[in-house]
């Protein structure tokens, strides 16, 4: 195959005296394309790591993660405002170098439109200030989802639960899927599933705290586990009948 190649190239040079002449120029024009926009890429990612290292302070491993997600800030007035304002909200420095981290495209984002609005869903329902920064600072991504297709009907569904924001918080630091999940399309009719089965509130919900991401199943998926359980001749009014689904 190689020597099929070759031998068509040099063919291709002997009948057109230009071919090899385009074949370098075009070979050199790549090489330096390619050359220009690794050092650029370079440098814009550079420009990003000493932002965050020299305006910020944040650790060289926080400073090299984000750099090489994001190679280019359009927007540093606006990365760094995003910075100043989860500061002036209560993040620690690791903890504000665990939300970059997770998720360095937040630098980028909108502050009035993405991340201002989602703090405020929070404040409006009570979370306290430390609650809210150990809720992000566990599932960051929280920031880029819909506030009133997600956060909010996912937050009011854990409120009739739990039945106060404390209750919330203590279930959303150990997990921040619930705020990344449909509810209302797992742990909403899983729930209905086992209390049809005689499973009391109580015990889903010490389940719910203990093996947060249990309801988060499909209830289709749901529906086969307890079936399976079933044929296994577990005793639904037994307490060992959630356990073993």
């Amino acid at each position: 195959m190689a020597l099929h190649l070759c031998k068509s190239i040099i063919f291709c040079s002997s009948k057109n005296p230009s071919f090899r002449y385009k074949s370098h120029f075009s070979f050199s024009f790549s090489i330096l394309f390619f050359s220009t926009s690794t050092k650029k890429q370079a440098k814009n990612a550079l420009a990003v790591s000493d932002f965050l290292l020299q305006k910020h302070q944040l650790s060289p491993e926080t400073a090299s993660r984000v750099a090489s997600v994001l190679t280019r800030m359009k927007d540093p007035e606006n990365s760094d405002s995003i910075i100043s304002f989860l500061k002036e909200n209560g993040f620690s420095k690791s903890q504000l170098e665990r939300v970059v981290k997770t998720d360095p495209r937040l630098l980028s984002a909108s502050l009035e439109k993405t991340i201002k609005p989602k703090i405020k869903i929070f404040q409006d329902l009570g979370f306290s200030a430390n609650d809210i920064v150990d809720i992000i600072s566990s599932a960051p991504t929280v920031l880029h989802r819909s506030a009133d297709h997600r956060v909010t009907p996912s937050l009011s569904v854990l409120k009739s639960l739990f039945g106060s924001s404390s209750e919330v918080a203590k279930v959303l630091k150990r997990s921040g899927w619930f705020l990344i999940n449909h509810l209302e399309k797992t742990m909403v009719p899983n729930i209905e599933i086992f209390k049809s089965r005689g499973v009391g509130m109580e015990q889903i919900i010490k389940h719910i705290y203990n093996f947060p991401r249990f309801l988060l199943h499909s209830p289709n998926d749901m529906n086969k586990f307890v079936k399976k359980v079933d044929e296994m001749g577990t005793c639904r009014s037994s307490k060992m009948f959630i356990h073993a689904v």
